[in-house]
């Protein structure tokens, strides 16, 4: 627990008149915290605390928001929405993975906005900055961000995976009983959506050697998958057929396109840390910078790796995750060709001495935001999850089965009141 585990780690350091005015102070504040409680939904969790491995999928693709929605979704499956957790009972891990997040939705998302719209709306010259010989100020902005960017994700990379790889030496089986634990008399009355609640229900976190995650079945897979979720609502026999015929005529006519699979460029998720350095500050490299240089870096990598170019598969067979990157480079590059050639055609808008506003350039950076945080985030997710009909254990739980007892399943209800509800 978050709150036990300052405690512990702070009391040994402190001079014996301070340690004696905290332990005297402690059961107050104790007592106090454990009247505060927060939605579980408001905390995300890292997969290895559900269950995950170091080689499975979750751990691997995962961004601050989609760690969140899948742990959210997984709460949701199991009932656990409602529930509230006292301050005391959260634990180091969960403080960590939240704030996390929250720093990256409330800061340097909308600073790494920020920072890529300031060149189209201040005038930061694109010549040599005479006093460095140095590139312009807009590059030196842009770089100096993508490595500041970078460091703080490995920095919080290597805590958090410090904490989950360390213990606290002094421990009672009555705390650790407690750590995350919810509160008996407290629930918060949150609606979830039906369509949500049927998604939920049907995932589990994935587990490289038990369950597929969504990201490697097949698009012939998904569309089985979703012609007998329409089969199953259709109103009488003959739109079953009709839904049938439909299927199998599309299911034909993908199979014989075939696709040159390892002509779409890796996945960004995938590169090495060299390759997303290179991408991160090239991409502050005028034209050639973004789109065009991710494309390369992609293709490169699949070179890296033996892949043959000019081998093809038919579109049955083309995996959720390649079709998913194709869509990601497909409007990574209209994005660029749009400011570019926009820019290229309109004259910045000067409105001020130190306002030069570069409309295309504006708008494009805008265009962006759906695809860094929206595509990105649904890749990352299916990635880190499957389908319960997947799981070879037969538990429907994943990677979690390592964590939860196989013997007790988890409740797809997601209605049921475990607890009256006394507040929100």
């Amino acid at each position: 627990m978050i709150y036990e585990s300052i405690v512990q780690s702070a009391l040994p350091g402190l001079p014996p008149q301070v340690r004696s005015a905290v332990l005297a102070q402690h059961p107050q504040i104790k007592s106090e915290m454990e009247r505060i409680t927060v939605s579980t939904l408001a905390l995300s969790e890292h997969p290895r605390t559900l269950g995950a491995s170091a080689d499975d999928p979750s751990t691997k693709y995962r961004s601050p928001q989609s760690q969140a929605i899948v742990s959210g979704l997984l709460k949701i499956r199991d009932g656990k929405q409602n529930e509230a957790i006292p301050v005391t009972n959260i634990t180091l891990s969960q403080a960590v993975e939240s704030a996390w997040l929250y720093f990256f939705l409330g800061v340097l998302a909308p600073a790494r906005i920020g920072v890529e719209m300031a060149p189209n709306v201040f005038d930061l010259s694109g010549a040599v900055i005479p006093e460095l010989g140095f590139p312009s100020y807009s590059m030196l902005l842009t770089i100096g961000f993508a490595v500041f960017r970078l460091g703080l994700t490995q920095l919080y990379s290597a805590i958090s995976e410090s904490i989950l790889d360390n213990c606290m030496a002094r421990v009672t089986p009555e705390q650790k009983a407690l750590a995350g634990k919810p509160s008996e008399d407290v629930v918060y009355d949150i609606p979830i959506h039906p369509i949500i609640a049927g998604i939920a229900d049907q995932l589990a976190l994935a587990d490289s050697e038990t369950c597929t995650p969504i990201g490697d079945l097949t698009l012939a897979r998904i569309v089985g998958r979703v012609s007998d979720a329409a089969q199953q609502q259709a109103p009488d026999a003959a739109a079953k057929r009709r839904i049938q015929a439909q299927t199998k005529q599309v299911l034909r006519q993908m199979k014989s396109v075939r696709i040159p699979h390892n002509l779409i460029p890796a996945d960004p998720a995938d590169w090495s840390t060299v390759e997303t350095m290179g991408s991160y500050i090239g991409g502050a490299i005028p034209y050639v910078g973004g789109a065009p240089l991710d494309i390369l870096i992609g293709l490169g990598h699949n070179l890296g790796t033996g892949a043959d170019l000019g081998a093809t598969v038919p579109m049955t067979e083309l995996t959720v995750t390649k079709s998913l990157t194709a869509t990601y480079f497909t409007y990574y590059l209209s994005v660029h060709l749009f400011t570019e050639i926009g820019s290229a055609l309109v004259d910045p808008i000067r409105a001020g001495d130190a306002l030069l506003i570069s409309p295309f350039r504006i708008i494009g950076n805008a265009l962006n935001v759906p695809l860094v945080y929206g595509l990105v985030t649904y890749h990352d997710v299916v990635r880190s999850m499957c389908l319960r009909e997947d799981d070879t254990t037969g538990t429907g739980l994943g990677a979690e089965k390592d964590k939860r007892d196989p013997a007790a399943p988890s409740t797809a209800s997601s209605t049921a009141p475990r607890r009256q509800t006394v507040g929100r």
